[in-house]
């Protein structure tokens, strides 16, 4: 599969993985600030711009699942919280939303690296079908938690 990514300002950079075989799982996305930058004081929240919108080529349909980057939440607090999904037909600006739930205000720059996308291929649903019942299974309906009984 290609993923191709346009610009949409000069100084936003093209995701990419963090080493160069290709191994992670995610490619990092960038903060796009090119007029200034944002500080998070403990609780905030803000939308972060990446700067630019993506195309995946290949055949299949594809996702973009936004996530936190590990480094940053465990470190810092820093999440890309309510991080969204990017749909294979969307074709604007992707924003990330950062949230600080760290005890230090945070400052994000040009160029930092503010989440992770990891690329998903999407199975091709036929179809979707109301029923009057669903299909028995152990688990059942046992909710959150009811695995660690």
């Amino acid at each position: 599969m290609t993923i191709k990514f346009k610009k949409f300002h000069e100084k936003a950079i093209i995701p990419r993985f963090g080493n160069d075989d290709k191994s992670n799982a995610a490619v990092d996305l960038y903060a796009c600030l090119p007029y200034g930058i944002v500080t998070l004081a403990p609780g905030e929240s803000a939308s972060i711009s990446v700067g630019v919108g993506w195309e995946p080529c290949g055949g299949s349909k594809y996702a973009m699942l936004i996530q936190s980057r590990s480094g940053t939440a465990f470190k810092e607090g820093i999440e890309a919280s309510n991080a969204g999904v990017i749909d294979h037909s969307y074709r604007g600006e992707i924003k990330v939303k950062v949230y600080n739930n760290g005890k230090n205000l945070f400052t994000i720059e040009q160029g930092n690296r503010i989440a992770q996308g990891i690329i998903l291929d999407l199975p091709y649903i036929k179809a979707i079908e109301e029923v009057a019942e669903l299909g028995q299974t152990q688990r059942g309906n046992s909710g959150f938690g009811s695995t660690r009984k």
